[in-house]
């Protein structure tokens, strides 16, 4: 199985994985085959990739962090949190006067969002982590640009709980971040245009009002759970930045390991430990996803460009952290061979059928395709074993053909 663009998808093709509405609902079920009316179908519903069959006897299974059911269980549990936002917001909101005028009186918010599934959601998270072990972030999540913020928030999650789990973090600490990530933009609830857009999108007063979403996030929270002070700090600072160029407030951070056990240090008005791995966390899926700049990013090159601006945005040490978790070539992704020491197979195509416990740049791979992209039988090839590998992971094997 492997992932691929919408648009390079044939009739006749089979169905990888499930594909669910944004209601949660099946909407086609793995081993479908695919025709015009189905693919239509699919588009409609704002997928822009999925994952495909080989029809091979030899399949690659992408390994996801969690089960399917607890993915769906998280992402139903978000959006039921939005909704309950918007009607909290919405008796809170006067007669707006312009377009960037929210119009909403903080002071007037009676309704508390019910946040006690999405609690429940956490907890089962991090035991299903604990429990499997999980390490690293072995998948490339396929979703849906209807219902992207529901998506991108357990994503989220499921990353900030992994480097959580990478600094040795308490069961409360990482049920703090946990809780943080899902409800990080539960403030766009009041802007239904930002639910919408990315921010290459956004026009200059979309923008304005884009940099609020962490205030009334933490202010939807704390009328919620007035007690949670962690989480509050986390979920209002997860938009700053190391060298205090963020928002709401321009706080900086001291760029050190983010393990001490003080979270919230109101005197020196610098970032908490748990923001800065929920502000990583947040970037790296937004690259993934093409929410941020509106094109997509690899593992390889989100983990090249996070790199880049450690020190400067990101803590380093998180940064550093995420390459340890992150794998820079999924199970199931396409990779084209640039380079190897025996010379072999170069230009070559393939599916990542298993990952190299010691050396992830050399993965076991089920060679697909010839240099030119003509399909061969497939030949499963173990990349331990040469000195030198160089792979470029691309969504379709027609991509980069002339490269």
């Amino acid at each position: 199985m492997h992932i691929v663009n919408i648009d390079k998808v044939k009739s006749g093709d089979i169905l990888g994985k499930s594909l669910f509405s944004g209601t949660g609902e099946l909407l086609l079920a793995s081993g479908f085959r695919l025709d015009d009316g189905a693919l239509d179908a699919i588009r409609r519903a704002g997928y822009r990739h999925i994952y495909l069959m080989d029809g091979d006897s030899i399949e690659a299974i992408p390994q996801d962090v969690i089960s399917e059911a607890s993915r769906l269980g998280t992402i139903s549990a978000v959006r039921n949190a939005f909704i309950e936002a918007q009607k909290a917001l919405q008796e809170a909101t006067s007669k707006a006067k312009s377009a960037s005028d929210t119009g909403v009186n903080i002071a007037e918010l009676k309704r508390s969002v019910d946040i006690t599934a999405l609690k429940q959601q956490v907890s089962d998270l991090i035991r299903d982590i604990i429990d499997q072990n999980s390490r690293v972030f072995n998948y490339i999540p396929v979703k849906s640009n209807i219902d992207y913020v529901y998506q991108h928030a357990t994503d989220v999650a499921l990353l900030a709980l992994l480097l959580a789990q990478e600094f040795g973090y308490s069961v409360r600490d990482m049920y703090a971040i946990g809780i943080s990530a899902l409800l990080h933009d539960i403030g766009k609830a009041i802007f239904p245009v930002l639910l919408e857009k990315s921010d290459a999108q956004m026009t200059r007063d979309e923008r304005m009002m884009y940099r609020e979403h962490p205030t009334y996030s933490m202010l939807l929270l704390k009328k919620s759970s007035p007690q949670a002070y962690i989480e509050h700090a986390t979920i209002l600072q997860h938009h700053e930045r190391v060298d205090g160029s963020g928002f709401p407030q321009g706080l900086k951070s001291k760029n050190i390991p983010p393990i001490s056990a003080n979270a919230l240090d109101r005197k020196e008005k610098m970032m908490i430990r748990h923001a800065e791995i929920l502000a990583v966390a947040d970037e790296y899926d937004n690259l993934m996803n093409g929410h941020s700049k509106q094109s997509f990013f690899t593992p390889e090159q989100a983990l090249s460009k996070m790199k880049s601006e450690a020190g400067r945005l990101w803590n380093s040490y998180v940064v550093k952290a995420l390459t340890r978790i992150i794998l820079l070539y999924p199970i199931g992704s396409i990779v084209v061979i640039r380079e190897t020491s025996s010379k072999r197979f170069v230009g070559y195509r393939g599916v990542v059928y298993e990952t190299n416990q010691i050396d992830q740049t050399r993965p076991i791979i089920l060679l697909k395709w010839n240099s030119v992209g003509a399909p061969i039988t497939p030949k499963v090839i173990d990349l331990a074993y040469e000195n030198v590998v160089r792979l470029e992971m691309v969504l379709d094997v027609s991509d980069s053909l002339d490269n």
